[in-house]
Order: C-alpha cells, then sequence, then structure tokens
C-alpha cells in the first residue's frame, strides 16, 4: 500500500512539472499572469481516505478566475487608488488629467497676478513662498508654502524634479507634478490636500502661458493711452523726476490710475519709483533689453524697504494695491540700491531674477528664478489697468436717489441661469456694496457661447441701521464669449473674449444694473395735556370734547 501511495504521489508531481500542464501555481500554456496562490491548488486532508489520494487532478487545475485578464493599461483618476509607489512601498501620487483651466483659470496677466506668487519657465530656487506657484524646471523651496490666514485660490504645479522635501501643511489647496516625480521620495503624500502626477505633464502649457504672456505685454506697451517718461524731460502732467538727496539717484513720482512707458536710459538713475495716490495702481513698462536696474517702489511714500511705513501700518501695507512692472525684453537685474525687500509684482518673461532679497511683496513671473533667502508674500493684484479675459459684472446703489452712505451698506447676489451646453455653472455670489458701486468676482470663460446671469439685492448687511424698502428689480445680464486663435512663434493660443455685456429689466435691455432703496421715515408721536384758562368753566363754555 504505501508503494502505491508513493507511486501516486510521484506521478501527481510528474503532472505538476510537465510543461504542458495546468497544474499548480505555473502555466506554460498562457502568458497571463497568475493571480492565485500554490496553496489554492495543494492538497487537503479531504483528498485521502485511509492514505490514498482520492481526488481528481481536475480538481487542483486552474480556471479561469485563476489569470488576470490582459489589458491596456487603466486610466487613472483621481478617486482611484495610487498606481505610483516609491521603494518603501508607499503611494506617491494618483495620476489626473485635470489642467488649470478646470480650476477656472487661464493664462492672461490678470489670472495669473491674481492667483500664482511665482510663475517661472525654468528652474525656481527660494525660500518660503507664501502663495501658489507655478515652476517648469527644477525647484528647490528652502522652507514650506502658504500661511496661516492666506487661502490659496489655485493649486501649485511643480512640473520638473521637486528636488526639496516638499511639505505643504499650510497650503489648503491641491499640488501638481509632472510625471518625472512619479517615484520622487521627496514627494510626499499628505491627505488632507493631495498631490497628484499630471499626465503627460498637461496641467500647465508653459509655452502656451509665455507666448500669451508675452502678447498681452506686447498689446500693453503698444496702447495710445501709455505715457512716456523722458529722463530728459523730468516734469510731465503726471510724473515728476527729481534727485535724491545724498545719493547720487533719482527719485519719480507718478500719479496712480495711469500705464508709463520709462524710456531707455531712465531706470539706470532711478532709486525709487513713488506711486502717488489713494489706489496704489500704476503699470510701468520698460523695453530696455540685457541687464536692467530694478529700482524701489513705494506707495504715496511709504515703503518697507527702508522701514518707512505709516503710522499704525505693518508689512502688508500696499497689499491691496496694483503696481506691476514689465520688462520684456530684460534678460537679468541689478540693484544699484543694495539688496532690500521690493514691492509689486514683476513680469520679466525673459530674465533670470537673483537679485532679490528680504520680502518679495507681490508676483514674479521670469524665466528663472533664483532667490534663495526671500519670501515671496503673495498680494493679489488689485488695479484696474490689466483687466481679466473674463468680466466682472457690476451694478449701481442709491439710498432715495443718492450715493450711500458708509453705513447704509446692502446685499446683493449673482445667479447664472443659462450658459453653452456641457459647461458647469459657476456658484452663486453674494457681495456688498461699496458706496455706490456693486462689483461681482471676475468669471473666466474656457467656452464660446451666450451665459446669463440674474443680479438682485436680498437684503440690508448687519451692520445697517434704519428700515429700508428694498429694490425688488431682477435684472438679467447676458455675457456673449467669442473663441480667438493667434500664433505667436511656433504656440498657437486659442483664447475667449467677452465680446459683450448687456443687461436687461423685464425683458426690455437697459443701462446696467441700477438698485435704489427709499428710507422709511417713523412715524412721530406727539402727546401733551390740554389746559383750560377759564376760571374752572365758570361761564360753562367749555365743550364737552
Amino acid at each position: 500500500m504505501q508503494k502505491l501511495v508513493s507511486f501516486i504521489t510521484t506521478l501527481c508531481l510528474l503532472f505538476n512539472s510537465m510543461p504542458t500542464s495546468t497544474i499548480g501555481p505555473v502555466s506554460y500554456e498562457t502568458e497571463k499572469p497568475l493571480v492565485c496562490t500554490e496553496q489554492e491548488h495543494a492538497h487537503e486532508d479531504s483528498c485521502y481516505e485511509n492514505g490514498t489520494l482520492v481526488c481528481t487532478i481536475e480538481e487542483h487545475q486552474h480556471t479561469e478566475d485563476c489569470y488576470k485578464a490582459e489589458m491596456e493599461e487603466p486610466v487613472i483618476t483621481e478617486d482611484e487608488e495610487p498606481v505610483s509607489r516609491n521603494t518603501a512601498g508607499d503611494p506617491i501620487n494618483p495620476y489626473s488629467t485635470k489642467t488649470l483651466e478646470d480650476y477656472g483659470g487661464d493664462y492672461s496677466l490678470y489670472y495669473i497676478l491674481n492667483n500664482f506668487n511665482l510663475f517661472v519657465n525654468g528652474d525656481a530656487t527660494s525660500g518660503h513662498c507664501i502663495g501658489p506657484a507655478a515652476v517648469r524646471g527644477v525647484s528647490n523651496f528652502s522652507k514650506s508654502m502658504g500661511t496661516p490666514g492666506y487661502t490659496h485660490t489655485t493649486p501649485t504645479y511643480f512640473e520638473g524634479l521637486v528636488d526639496f522635501s516638499f511639505n505643504n501643511g499650510m497650503t489648503p489647496m491641491e499640488v501638481y507634478v509632472g510625471e518625472i516625480n512619479a517615484d520622487n521620495m521627496n514627494v510626499k503624500v499628505w491627505d488632507a490636500y493631495p498631490r497628484y502626477t499630471s499626465k503627460d505633464d498637461r496641467y500647465i502649457d508653459f509655452d502656451a502661458a509665455f507666448a500669451q504672456i508675452e502678447d498681452e505685454l506686447e498689446a500693453i506697451s503698444k496702447n495710445p493711452d501709455v505715457i512716456d517718461v523722458d529722463f530728459d524731460k523730468p516734469v510731465g502732467e503726471h510724473y515728476k523726476i527729481y534727485p535724491v538727496e545724498n545719493a547720487g539717484f533719482y527719485q519719480i513720482d507718478v500719479d496712480s490710475g495711469y500705464a508709463y512707458n520709462f524710456l531707455p536710459g531712465l531706470m539706470d538713475h532711478l532709486l525709487t519709483i513713488n506711486v502717488v495716490g489713494e489706489t496704489g495702481d500704476a503699470v510701468i513698462i520698460c523695453e530696455e533689453s540685457g541687464k536692467v536696474n530694478l529700482p524701489n517702489v513705494n506707495l504715496n511714500g511709504y515703503s518697507d524697504w527702508n522701514n518707512v511705513l505709516p503710522e499704525g501700518a505693518n508689512i502688508e501695507y500696499g497689499a491691496d494695491s496694483g503696481i506691476v512692472l514689465l520688462f520684456p525684453n530684460a534678460t537679468s537685474f541689478e540693484r544699484k540700491n543694495g539688496v532690500r525687500n521690493s514691492n509689486g509684482h514683476l513680469v520679466a518673461p525673459n530674465a533670470v531674477v537673483d537679485c532679490l532679497g528680504g520680502d518679495k511683496n507681490g508676483s514674479t513671473i521670469c524665466k528663472t528664478y533664483n532667490c534663495p533667502n526671500t519670501e515671496s508674500h503673495m498680494w493679489p493684484y488689485h488695479g484696474k489697468i490689466i483687466r481679466p479675459t473674463g468680466t466682472k459684472l457690476e451694478a449701481e446703489k442709491t439710498v432715495d436717489g443718492l450715493k450711500p452712505t458708509g453705513q447704509q451698506v446692502f446685499e446683493f447676489k449673482l445667479e447664472q441661469v443659462k450658459g453653452p451646453e456641457g459647461v458647469a455653472f459657476i456658484k452663486p455670489q453674494t457681495v456688498t456694496n461699496d458706496g455706490a458701486h456693486i462689483e461681482f468676482s471676475n468669471i473666466t470663460y474656457n467656452k464660446e457661447g451666450t451665459y446669463e446671469y440674474t443680479i438682485t439685492e436680498i437684503g440690508k448687511a448687519s451692520t445697517t441701521t434704519g428700515s429700508f424698502t428694498l429694490d425688488k428689480s431682477v435684472y438679467t445680464a447676458k455675457v456673449v464669449v467669442v473663441k480667438e486663435e493667434k500664433t505667436v512663434g511656433t504656440v498657437k493660443i486659442t483664447s475667449y473674449k467677452v465680446e459683450s455685456v448687456t443687461y436687461e429689466l423685464n425683458g426690455k435691455e437697459v443701462q446696467g444694473a441700477k438698485f435704489d432703496n427709499k428710507t422709511i421715515s417713523e412715524k412721530t408721536k406727539i402727546e401733551g395735556k390740554k389746559t383750560w384758562e377759564d376760571n374752572n368753566d365758570q361761564d360753562g363754555k367749555r365743550p364737552q370734547s
């Protein structure tokens, strides 16, 4: 009997080792990978009866369930399990096919200056960066990103190698990385704000972005309203150039609300650009090439670069301004006044920026950024000169036909009711009036067609005292968007422009949305007591009532 058992066992082993056999955990008849285990096909106690095998070979053969079907590599979405893992077996980043446009973004100067602290076409070395960054090349940030109190409005994107241990613990937004970082140990998974690998590095098209930036710079410089400023003509209607005492340099004061073209040679003389005016809205264009002097920027004579600030102000003074320096042809910068803090947005798409130190207040757009000791403060652009590719819908507010006082504040709602097929509606916006002006947030577009929104007044702010009749008008704002395509160099730029904005009330076109409230006056109650001077009605003439 023992010999018989031994013979049968040997026979099973021979079957298990034959090249054409389907017994056991390996198959030589198919290249499909097995997903079963050897134990699933091993003999069990039930296979024996009194020491004799009573099972059949078929019971231990592989079935279709043992094989992993051959299929194309699946498209990984953000909702699926990450497929890329580092050497420790930890997940890195799942793939994503999303782009900046999916977050409502575009490549306009207006959008970039409002949402990115750094936008770099090459490598970037930085210190602490408060706002989002977009870096095409190698990135090396010596400190964390973000800060309590500032919420990122768009994701950060590192397309090139992330050459630092990235931790965006204070960045309340997603982070995208290029495919080169799929297994980069420096890129850590953080569950609260996940990171994604951009499939085919599609999240931002840097060629298209910088082509559009240069196209916008050219359009701004050719605007006939731009004011030319010549060092040899020190006084103009909206500017004045004068020497700085004991400095050997000059200062220029420019009025807020204008764009200026600094002619060749002027920048080389300047220590300071001082923007004068409540709004701090000025665009400075300098078309000089090569290495260009980068002056200090003040607002109304104040700046933190020389520790001169208004009483009670901190280093964020000027954060709501719109000062922009445009250098379309510069390739590098120097600071003849030394490395100091810097105010204003810097746009230099062909330049290496390596002369900043301390705090950089505002966005930087450049070719290469090399400022390892600089802290970049996110100051979104609040100017009126550089305009968005989308539109901001507006309305007018009066109380009793007059401009509201500072205490007469009311709430207004914008809600989308129509749009092209396949385009998601924006979330409703609720804002309050600023004096007589009502302005909703910018709306960007990435598809042509007609969009419709309703604008209504919904009540008074909690801080508003007094009684008013609310204006119950329902205005319809119609926005027509057209698609434009052009080629800059070898790059094709597709953009969507607002062709027209019209307002309607009760089906009839009107000149803008206007809301007027009426004050409700409280009735005055007069009380008194009637007194008779008739010697207690001695003549009997007092009336009965």
